[in-house]
């Protein structure tokens, strides 16, 4: 029987995280059997990496405390070759290793970047929102844009062929409204495939997927479960992980009830840890306790995500030492626990 999956989860596109920042969070995940990194690169805020395709390159940035700065907007990015070391390193400690490229939401740092290098003109043809006044859809674009369409694919090109050697490669495909219905599942399907060909598992955060809509869903991407939305507007019913185990699909519980950390919020560390330790376990995938799987079946892992949406000045060494607590409570609640 195969024993569960623990990993922590990165917001390296909202902070500014170091190389040693993250060899420091693999040398940790070492200790434990089955352990993986995921590190969330890109966001609306950042592309946290290399792009050549929008000229965010080293050769023409400067290297500052283990990240590269690129001189058009100021901001931080790992280069291609750190990845790969980082990815390296990982291995000789046998610890798995996932990258997120969040795409087709909370794309506005490639936004940014296109417009340095093509101008504001090019936004307008690939149907990018960049305007807040939008609401929910600021940072989408127009899957049903031609131009669009190209520059999503042109940018999995780069990525995929640059993280070649990676075997995870996560898509986000979260909290995307600009286009609804079935186009947006046969998106979805479309460029899982085109990814999966290249020999990578696919994976998607669990807010696109719905009771409608889970029959059409390809069942060889994995879900990484955070939340159960609501959405009385539109009377939507999400697709709960009992749901995704009946159709097939394999399962990370990141409850963002339990599993979240925000450093903003670095003060609750024990109060999270804590009620991991009291109320969690693998099986309860809902915000509140009273929400549990029958089985663990299809669920393969659970993960903390560290999340910097309202960034505080929280020293990353500070943010180490709160997650592993979040984290030793986790793995000790999965210790007994197996996937069948």
């Amino acid at each position: 029987m195969k024993k569960l999956s623990n990993g922590i989860m990165i917001d390296c596109a909202r902070k500014n995280y170091t190389f040693n920042d993250i060899i420091n969070y693999i040398d940790y995940l070492s200790e434990f059997e089955n352990s993986f990194i995921h590190l969330h690169l890109s966001d609306n805020e950042n592309v946290a990496v290399e792009c050549n395709l929008l000229g965010q390159i080293v050769k023409y940035s400067q290297k500052h405390e283990g990240y590269y700065i690129n001189p058009e907007n100021g901001k931080r990015f790992f280069s291609f070759a750190q990845i790969r070391e980082l990815f390296c390193y990982a291995v000789i400690k046998n610890v798995e290793f996932v990258v997120e490229i969040d795409l087709p939401a909370h794309m506005n740092g490639f936004f940014e970047l296109s417009a340095y290098k093509f101008g504001d003109e090019f936004l307008n043809e690939i149907g990018a929102d960049i305007k807040t006044d939008k609401g929910n859809v600021f940072g989408q674009i127009d899957i049903n844009n031609k131009a669009g369409k190209k520059f999503i694919y042109s940018l999995i090109d780069e990525y995929t062929e640059q993280f070649s050697y990676i075997k995870y490669f996560h898509i986000g495909y979260d909290e995307y409204s600009l286009v609804t219905g079935q186009r947006k599942i046969e998106f979805l399907n479309e460029i899982a495939s085109y990814i999966r060909k290249k020999c990578f598992v696919v994976r998607i955060w669990n807010d696109t997927v719905t009771r409608d809509n889970i029959g059409s869903i390809d069942n060889s991407i994995e879900i990484t479960y955070w939340i159960l939305p609501e959405d009385k507007k539109y009377n939507t019913v999400y697709a709960s992980v009992p749901d995704l185990q009946k159709y097939g699909f394999r399962v990370i519980n990141a409850n963002c009830n339990y599993l979240y950390f925000y450093d903003c919020h670095i003060d609750q560390i024990k109060y999270k840890a804590d009620l991991i330790s009291e109320s969690w376990d693998i099986s309860i995938w809902n915000k509140f306790f009273y929400d549990k799987c029958e089985s663990i079946e299809n669920i393969i892992g659970s993960m903390i995500c560290i999340w910097a949406e309202e960034p505080a000045h929280s020293d990353t060494k500070d943010i180490f030492n709160s997650v592993t607590k979040m984290y030793d409570a986790m793995v000790i609640k999965n210790k007994f626990k197996n996937h069948k």
